[in-house]
């Protein structure tokens, strides 16, 4: 499954089957398998599907009630099938095929507006229930797969894309320039919005009732905040970690076709990889084979890594596949961009286009990925005041004589001070200790927000303010929250889905699934970073799965060349005439300034990223018209 559509008339007036077709078709590609649609009455829906389960076609992929009335379109896959049949047939709702859109409409029928709740997985769906003239929608608990909206006050436009919505309406809308200033700054504080104004975004763990009175949008589930502990020694985590990881694995892994997975030579994909393989050889993996795939980078750059996958591959007794980095011009990212209509796809993801048409070309349809990693993994130093709050005095001297080993006293001493004794102070407290040190040691703008126009400065404060005043006042907890709920992911899965789809592939993310993150929610920061040392319970629960070659490395594959390699067709963009469309949110002698600075000094390792969010942000605010069009 890959992508939704839907049209409501809140009003009664009949829906137009013309609009829902214009609206796939705006999406095309997230349906290479065909696309269904339903028109009835004052609601339309659609359907593009990629097969990657032998579950998917045994029912129709716009799933009706026995009596009609209600409707279900789904994009994406369920990790817990077998237990949601089990418990829907006790309910007295039995499946009627072993598509995962039918038990989405046997959810619903049986626990109503309630039933995400219960649905484990990566999906967005949209649902007509005729009997209460209402339309509902959902997507999971980390907004793996898109949900995008607009409401007019009488018409609802539901799509997995901006361009499926814009297809359809009389006039674009303007740009939104808070959401702008945000991606140009990476400040990311709202996760309902999108780059074009009144088009909202679904958040994660949402669902979405509409009628008549307008949209209703509840949290369905957050992340659970265990008190204490679950286990006190890290061999209990390390068991329960690697139980866990192999089951995301499996449960990721339900295809009826090759299963790609992308194994980089880093930490997490390579880790993923080697599990599979080792389920596979246990016979305990459902997929019929597995295709390893990694990313041969620039010979001599810091992206070139390839020593790795090939380490594997030899102690494993496999093939890995290597395809070169995909580094298009400038063109390429225009063109995307205008039939996404949307900001443009980032370099550094681009980059696996070849390795990903290489999957496609083997058979594949399903790719498991390594993304959550370093989300969850990498742990931080508020391990200081973890282990003071929960009293663990043994645990709290064993971190600290790991840090003066590795850091020596001075600078442990800073890290218990800014990572426990401030932490721990109450917030009406560290209000006064932060006022206190930017009065002592002022800090200067950061230079990208530097670079907004006056307007979109004071725009950019104001969303700040208010995230702060939004945000936990307990350190611990705004840590674990920010893992799983920070702004920027839902830019970045709503990129990874667009570009999966592109590539005619349903990614899988089995370190972001409902029960991984929440055990991974509830593991003490010490037990994830020690002595500077991130993902050492990784590390450990992979110990005779993951070759050491790569569970020990230290080192990280750095993409800059990616962008690198756009930044003079950035520069003459940026002082082209129409980016002047741009003013409005970075005046023209800003965008001089950098233009300037990267040619009197090119080696300079923030340029080439800045340089692209200036591109980025301005390829939204050039009037359509203008907009380069797809040869």
């Amino acid at each position: 499954m890959s992508g939704i559509a839907a049209i409501f008339h809140a009003d009664g007036r009949p829906a137009d089957a013309g609009a829902i077709r214009a609206m796939t078709q705006a999406m095309a590609y997230r349906g290479p398998d065909g696309i269904a649609h339903h028109v009835s009455g004052p609601v339309a829906l659609g359907h593009l599907q990629l097969l990657s389960t032998a579950e998917q076609s045994t029912g129709p992929q716009i799933a009706a009630s026995d009596d009609g009335q209600i409707q279900v379109a789904m994009d994406g896959y369920l990790t817990n099938p077998d237990e949601l049949r089990a418990d829907l047939s006790a309910k007295g709702y039995p499946t009627r095929n072993r598509s995962d859109v039918e038990i989405g409409l046997r959810a619903y029928e049986a626990w109503g507006t309630d039933c995400a709740v219960h649905l484990e997985g990566e999906f967005a769906l949209v649902l007509w229930d005729g009997r209460q003239h209402a339309i509902f929608c959902a997507r999971d608990h980390q907004g793996l797969r898109p949900l995008l909206y607009q409401w007019d006050g009488a018409r609802l436009l539901v799509a997995s894309d901006a361009a499926g919505i814009l297809a359809v309406l009389e006039s674009q809308p303007q740009p939104n320039i808070g959401y702008l200033a945000e991606y140009l700054t990476g400040q990311f504080y709202t996760r309902d919005e999108t780059a074009w104004t009144g088009i909202s975004r679904l958040p994660q763990s949402c669902s979405m009732a509409v009628a008549g009175s307008g949209p209703k949008v509840w949290q369905y589930w957050s992340l659970p905040l265990p008190d204490r502990p679950l286990y006190r020694l890290e061999a209990d985590y390390v068991e329960h970690y690697r139980a866990l990881l192999a089951d995301s694995v499996r449960r990721t892994a339900r295809t009826d076709r090759p299963l790609a997975i992308e194994a980089s030579g880093g930490l997490d994909s390579t880790a993923l990889f080697c599990m599979a393989v080792h389920l596979e050889r246990q016979g305990a993996f459902p997929a019929p084979s597995i295709r390893g795939y990694t990313l041969a980078g620039p010979a001599g750059t810091g992206a070139d890594e390839v020593q790795y996958p090939r380490a594997v591959a030899a102690e494993l007794g496999v093939t890995i596949a290597e395809r070169p980095y995909f580094m298009p011009p400038l063109s390429w990212f225009d063109a995307n961009a205008n039939t996404a209509r949307d900001l443009p796809l980032m370099p550094n993801g681009i980059m696996s286009r070849l390795e990903e048409e290489a999957m496609v070309a083997d058979g594949c349809r399903a790719c498991i990925n390594g993304v959550g990693g370093d989300q969850w993994l990498d742990g931080s130093p508020y391990y200081y005041a973890e282990l003071v709050r929960h009293a663990a005095i043994d645990d709290l001297w064993d971190a600290a004589a790991k840090d003066i080993a590795a850091f020596g006293w001075r600078e442990t001493a800073r890290m218990a001070w800014r990572f426990g004794a401030v932490a721990l102070l109450p917030q009406g407290a560290r209000t006064p200790v932060r006022r206190l040190r930017e009065w002592l040691r002022p800090r200067p703008m950061p230079a990208l927000e530097a670079l907004l126009t006056p307007e979109a400065q004071a725009t950019l404060a104001e969303r700040r303010a208010r995230h702060r005043n939004e945000a936990h006042p307990d350190h611990h907890t705004r840590l674990r929250l920010s893992k799983w709920s920070y702004p920027y992911w839902s830019t970045m899965f709503d990129h990874n889905s667009r570009q999966a789809a592109q590539a005619g592939l349903s990614q899988r993310h089995p370190m972001l699934t409902r029960p991984y993150i929440s055990f991974m929610a509830s593991v003490p920061e010490h037990f994830l970073l020690q002595a500077g040392q991130t993902k050492q319970l990784h590390r450990k629960a992979l110990a005779g799965i993951l070759p050491d070659m790569v569970r020990l490395r230290t080192d990280k594959a750095w993409t800059d060349c990616t962008y690198e390699n756009l930044c003079e067709a950035i520069i003459d963009r940026l002082e082209g005439e129409p980016a002047a469309a741009a003013d409005i949110l970075v005046a023209k002698a800003q965008r001089k300034r950098i233009c300037e600075r990267y040619r009197n000094a090119a080696i300079d390792s923030d340029l080439p990223f800045t340089l692209w969010s200036l591109y980025a942000v301005t390829t939204m605010l050039i009037p359509a018209s203008s907009e380069p069009q797809l040869k």
